[in-house]
């Protein structure tokens, strides 16, 4: 159990560090992270939180796909047939459909309700490398996939060639994400968040990170106006969507950040690293709230679910991790922090 950067109250520091040496995660005056349950006999590929409930779906190295009510902590459908390892997995915002995709670059549709496939999209003129992330469009109608061919796909989601490609020319498109307006986002490793119209296409606007290394993936909040990038300098940026403007650099990993996270209220962020940690930020302070060491060091899938109340991380042999978040983070603003950071005691 690792418990590090507790920020707590001083009147009570020394209690709280007696409890530290109990918790299973680093808990702060604002929100307190523990770990429910580790589900060792999976080895997880992707993993996605649905918008709203409690849903996770996350896939593993046998190719399967499972739908996940931690509440219940059991599995309620399990989704088979990709003959590749499954690399990105996405809910729509209704809750209703699950999109998964794979290393052969196959998109796959899922009814949630029913575990039954709804669809296999066509392939013709789909990605030429594996696909890589997906998102569906605020509305439901669209569903954007990046691949590792360097470019983006908009699909109709009843069906069909793509309706739209984006094309990285060598600039290495990684995340992707929609924001409320219905603008495409994506993450670059030649400056760093980038929007693009989701109706024509067309870049409208580059943001990019200091120092040019780019970033590795890009996560929204529920509504699309918080974003986060996860940087190849080590940082996680947040950005307001809106306002195309960075609001906040956090403190850096000690290596890559490979992949974010947003809470639905756009309170908190997550960031996972290959130094092997996941942290979770307050992303009005900037402040540490928890750090999970002994994560996966290929960058652990991170998640907060629709109804705030789980985290989701996977171990350094990336077996799924359910945290319990109290208070639950699906509405009101970031806390305002006025304790300082405290160290536990070796």
């Amino acid at each position: 159990m690792h418990v590090q950067n507790l920020r707590i109250d001083m009147r009570v520091r020394m209690l709280a560090l007696v409890f530290c040496a109990l918790a299973p995660l680093a808990a702060s005056a604002e929100l307190t992270v523990n770990r429910v349950r580790t589900i060792d006999q999976f080895r997880l590929t992707a993993a996605a939180t649905a918008f709203s409930g409690a849903l996770i779906a996350f896939a593993t190295e046998d190719r399967t796909v499972r739908i996940f009510d931690p509440v219940a902590m059991s599995t309620r459908f399990q989704l088979v047939g990709h003959p590749q390892p499954v690399t990105a997995v996405a809910f729509n915002r209704a809750g209703t459909l699950l999109a998964t995709a794979d290393a052969s670059a196959r998109l796959y549709l899922w009814d949630v309700k029913t575990g039954k496939k709804v669809r296999e999209f066509s392939r013709d003129k789909g990605h030429t490398k594996g696909i890589i992330g997906i998102a569906f469009s605020p509305d439901g109608t669209k569903i954007a996939t990046v691949g590792d061919d360097d470019a983006i796909k908009v699909w109709k989601t009843a069906g069909g060639n793509p309706i739209g490609t984006i094309l990285g020319k060598g600039d290495n498109l990684y995340g992707i994400a929609w924001s409320t307006s219905g603008a495409i986002l994506t993450s670059s490793l030649a400056d760093g968040l980038r929007v693009y119209n989701g109706q024509t296409f067309q870049l409208a606007a580059k943001m990019a990170l200091p120092g040019g290394q780019g970033s590795n993936s890009i996560a929204t909040n529920r509504d699309g106006t918080v974003a986060v990038t996860a940087g190849r300098d080590g940082k996680l940026v947040a950005w307001n969507v809106p306002g195309r403007k960075k609001t906040l650099s956090l403190p850096p990993h000690n290596d890559w950040v490979i992949k974010a996270a947003v809470s639905p209220n756009g309170a908190y962020g997550a960031s996972s690293s290959a130094d092997g940690t996941t942290v979770i930020w307050n992303l009005k302070s900037g402040a540490s709230v928890a750090k999970l060491t002994d994560t996966s060091p290929v960058g652990s899938p991170v998640g907060f679910t629709g109804d705030g109340r789980f985290f989701i991380a996977t171990s350094a042999s990336d077996a799924l991790q359910v945290y319990a978040v109290t208070p639950p983070v699906s509405s009101g603003g970031a806390a305002t922090v006025k304790t300082k950071a405290v160290k536990k005691k070796k």
